[in-house]
């Protein structure tokens, strides 16, 4: 099954879900244009001729799919549903399900957890964003929102989470949900390897060292700017 099979599938469970509980209505019928506007976007490409195999701007892996698939699961999942990729600009973040009557916040993190743990562990690719920062980011802003009663901040992790990572999350207040993965060994070696590089490219220069030739060096740009002045 391809992206575009799979997004049609998907709406086809949006729709059951709405005929089937009139109190998702609402909610199923936001996730559904989501769904149908992700949906276009891959016949569109494979109108085009896009494939796996020429897809070279990497289309496909911007796919929505699998993040709205986690969103309706968690969806079905809860209880007293409000709100669906709840766009709360004030405080910067999107909460994904509104649910228990306002009182929780999910967020759905449908990525791999292997690339998740090496962006954790400062190893991923630039760029990309670490889930435990976002995570604390959402934690401040339920304070904001309700500093007597705030929601409570659930990390729904569709694909899984390494225990590493769920449980630094735990320590932060921050629930997770999903399956708890050890770290895989390519990932370790991946680790291993960046670990090695970085120790290379200090070429021996310990802390202090590097401390006294940035303080020369901010030395140095402060002569030039007393010059110009």
């Amino acid at each position: 099954m391809d992206e575009l099979d799979e997004a049609q599938k998907l709406l086809e469970e949006t729709n059951k879900l709405a005929e089937s509980d009139k109190r998702l209505s609402k909610v199923c019928l936001k996730l559904s244009r989501k769904i149908k506007a992700d949906a276009s976007f891959l016949e569109k490409f494979k109108a085009n001729g896009g494939t796996k195999e020429n897809d070279k701007r990497g289309v496909l892996s911007s796919s929505n799919v699998p993040y709205l698939s986690g969103v309706l699961k968690v969806v079905k999942e809860s209880e007293e549903v409000q709100e669906v990729i709840c766009d709360l600009r004030k405080y910067g973040i999107i909460v994904d399900v509104v649910c228990d009557g306002g009182k929780t916040w999910k967020k759905v993190i449908a990525r791999n957890p292997q690339s998740l743990h090496l962006i954790w562990a400062g190893k991923g690719q630039y760029g990309t964003k670490d889930v435990v920062k976002k995570a604390k980011k959402y934690v401040e802003a339920a304070k904001l929102y309700c500093e007597f009663s705030p929601p409570r901040v659930v990390c729904v992790f569709s694909n899984g989470v390494t225990h590493d990572m769920a449980e630094h999350l735990e320590s932060k207040g921050i629930e997770v949900e999903g399956d708890r993965l050890d770290v895989s060994q390519e990932t370790k070696d991946r680790l291993s390897e960046c670990f090695v590089n970085d120790s290379d490219d200090s070429d021996g220069d310990d802390l202090f060292e590097q401390a006294r030739k940035f303080q020369a060096k901010a030395s140095q740009l402060m002569q030039v700017n007393k010059k110009t002045i």
